[in-house]
């Protein structure tokens, strides 16, 4: 019975964590946006990607965007006009190779 009790004790703390995390998540592009007037969403993929780095790196789901997107700013600048009142989609591709997903948005745009 004790064994149960810590598994889902476990299992709460670990839910617990995820739900925290995507709060992390929120709140980044809750601050991008404040500071850029350009909305992101994350996908659902991406999401579970940011976490599961997150929890790798033991580091916040906000410091990993933070890092992954640090030249989101500025390119999404060069879009801001295109993109006022929309909202920017984050892909799970865009965790990998950020640069390039920035610059395939561009170019969508244009």
């Amino acid at each position: 019975a004790d064994i149960v009790l810590d598994s889902v004790r476990e299992i709460d703390e670990v839910y617990k964590e995820v739900k925290r995390q995507q709060k992390e998540i929120s709140r980044f592009e809750q601050n991008f946006y404040n500071r850029n007037q350009i909305k992101l969403a994350f996908s659902q993929t991406a999401i579970s990607a940011i976490i599961k780095r997150a929890f790798k790196e033991n580091l916040s789901s906000y410091q990993i965007c933070d890092t992954i997107f640090k030249n989101y700013e500025l390119g999404l600048q060069l879009i801001k006009e295109k993109v006022k009142n929309k909202t920017v989609q984050i892909e799970e591709e865009a965790l990998n190779n950020p640069d390039e997903y920035l610059n395939h948005l561009i170019r969508d745009i244009y």
